[in-house]
């Protein structure tokens, strides 16, 4: 796969780390328990987005990667 041409390629910040990337997917599910869940109190959100960011940090925390906080490199890809 070429990734030459894509604009996240060739951003000039870079790469973001595996941590950022798993916590950015966090975020786009918060997302759509906000959507999904219009008619909850904010205390049921919360709760349920605290279980989704469990959930994601067990991924994080359980896959074989030791550099979680440095930036990925085009051979991690």
């Amino acid at each position: 796969m070429d990734f030459t041409e894509d604009a996240w390629y060739n951003d000039p910040r870079g790469f973001p780390t595996m941590k950022e990337v798993v916590m950015g997917l966090w975020e786009l599910v918060c997302e759509k328990i906000d959507g999904l869940m219009k008619n909850a109190s904010i205390e049921e959100k919360k709760a349920v987005k605290e279980n989704y960011r469990w959930a994601f940090m067990f991924m994080l925390i359980s896959i074989d990667y030791d550099a979680i906080d440095t930036d990925l490199t085009t051979e991690d890809f």
